[in-house]
């Protein structure tokens, strides 16, 4: 007898050996962002519907589909660093939209070491000056607040102007 517990399942097909495989990948929970982006592009070709797709991999919320579907609209470049694990969801998630150039941009500076979190904000700040709304990092609230300082009856005003994304 072996020292650990095994199970044996025979597969008809391809087909079934790979989603065998990506239902073991989606229980272990080893699958970077790429990697699901990918699966559930592969669930959508054979016509699942998305809440379908959510449910078999475990998303609280439907809407993870679609934001996993558009990594792929990102350069390939982009695509790889976020499969690597260089660039994180966040990131990935503000590029969306950005001009290629911008994008291949960014992802130089991921492979020269600079802070995702300054990136995405900057990535953020692109996304502001086409007059896009774009939520506000901690950071970004914080230094808004401290430039307003103590004075002036309108500040929850301004936070609440600053926290919508309005400029």
């Amino acid at each position: 007898p072996l020292p650990f517990a095994y199970k044996i399942r025979e597969v008809d097909s391809d087909r079934e050996a790979a989603m065998l495989a990506e239902e073991e990948n989606i229980r272990r929970r080893n699958m970077s962002p790429m990697d699901l982006a990918t699966a559930v592009y592969g669930r959508t070709l054979r016509d699942e519907l998305p809440k379908d797709i959510a449910r078999d991999f475990h998303f609280s919320n439907p809407n993870r589909v679609a934001q996993l579907l558009a990594y792929h609209s990102l350069p390939e470049r982009a695509q790889e660093l976020l499969h690597l694990g260089l660039m994180t969801e966040q990131l990935a998630k503000t590029l969306e939209g950005l001009p290629e150039k911008s994008i291949l941009k960014i992802c130089a500076a991921v492979e020269a070491g600079e802070k995702t979190s300054e990136l995405t904000r900057k990535a953020g700040s692109e996304h502001r000056e086409k007059g896009e709304r774009v939520s506000r990092s901690m950071r970004e609230v914080r230094d808004a607040l401290a430039a307003l300082g103590e004075h002036g009856s309108n500040r929850a005003l301004h936070f609440l102007d600053f926290f919508a994304g309005r400029p």
